[in-house]
């Protein structure tokens, strides 16, 4: 039976200067047979949340799966709870605009990408949605007995932490999140998910729900190249799939070989997709830790403890994801 799931992200294909690492996250949940993606929700981070909430639209259009429910999307939050979204506003307009962003994404005519100015996640609307995701999870089990939802959250953590404050009887439907965030070492460097809002990081932590926690020490060791990328895309089967992964993926790919220390790019979100379908092809391990106000994720003796995903096996992840672009689950 299918892995019920809710994904929190904040996607940004065929958005210049946004990273696409969530589009294929959302690609490999929305098609791999171990996953049931209940229903997705975006948030402020990579891009404005009506605009993640347009591009996970898309993803959903170009990779259904004939036969499958297609999940429910709600756009959430807006901007952080006490930050603000201006640097990250900039922080792409300065990717797009670059002599790589031009090569990459055209000719540096930038649109800006504006949210629509207000906290539009109602926690009372987002709570009945996850009620109703817990119940048709409930349903489908194989068994009477209720089946919590996973969480798979792969952007920053505003929705979560304002429904977790408001409802807090919700952590009771939550078999576990999964999230990509936090960054050990890289001396002071903080992850954007962390980064963008770490007052929400905070809070999922000090939740009781259990939390495995994919690093950016780790998703930095993985790595997907122009070349594998290629075989990727002559392997899928869909000529209208195909072309919409063109379009979202090469501009990134080409953009990140620039300006990143990796052959091609990483493949950050994906991973904890990944960890949910092949755990024999990743390391976990059970470590102690804790969230400063910054949102540098910190091994903290009397911090929660978590599991942390400290390896993953690069090979395997790119094969699972070409098995499914190419439709061989």
């Amino acid at each position: 039976m299918s892995l019920p799931i809710i994904i929190d992200c904040d996607p940004g294909n065929g958005i210049p200067g946004a990273n696409v690492d969530d589009a294929l996250a959302l690609l490999y949940a929305l098609r791999h047979p171990e996953l049931d993606t209940r229903a997705v929700w975006t948030v402020f981070g990579n891009t404005p949340s009506d605009t993640g909430a347009k591009c996970a639209q898309e993803i959903v259009d170009c990779a259904a799966v004939t036969g499958q429910t297609p999940p429910h999307i709600q756009q959430g939050s807006t901007r952080p709870l006490q930050a603000s979204t201006q640097r990250w506003d900039r922080q792409r307009k300065e990717y797009a605009s670059s002599p790589e962003g031009v090569s990459a994404w055209g000719d540096g005519r930038f649109v800006p990408v504006a949210g629509d100015g207000n906290s539009s996640f109602d926690e009372a609307v987002a709570e009945k949605l996850f009620r109703d995701v817990t119940d048709a999870a409930s349903a489908g089990a194989a068994s009477s007995a209720d089946q919590k939802v996973t969480i798979v959250a792969i952007g920053p953590l505003t929705n979560i932490a304002r429904l977790l404050v408001a409802h807090p009887e919700c952590s009771e439907l939550v078999e576990q999140i999964v999230l990509m965030g936090g960054c050990f070492g890289f001396g002071d460097l903080v992850d954007t998910n962390f980064a963008v809002d770490p007052e929400a990081a905070r809070i999922v932590f000090d939740s009781a729900i259990p939390l495995t926690v994919v690093p950016l020490d780790t998703t930095r060791t993985t790595h997907m190249s122009e070349e594998r990328w290629d075989r990727m895309l002559k392997a899928c089967t869909g000529k209208d799939l195909a072309e919409a992964l063109r379009q979202w993926i090469n501009p990134w790919l080409a953009f990140s070989q620039q300006t990143r220390p990796v052959d091609g790019m990483w493949v950050h979100d994906l991973v904890t997709l990944f960890a949910l379908t092949n755990p024999e092809l990743v390391t976990v391990e059970d470590a102690h830790c804790a969230v400063n106000e910054a949102g540098k994720l910190m091994r903290y003796a009397d911090g929660r403890l978590l599991s942390v995903v400290t390896a993953v096996d690069n090979e395997g992840l790119l094969g699972a994801l070409e098995r499914v672009i190419a439709g061989r689950n």
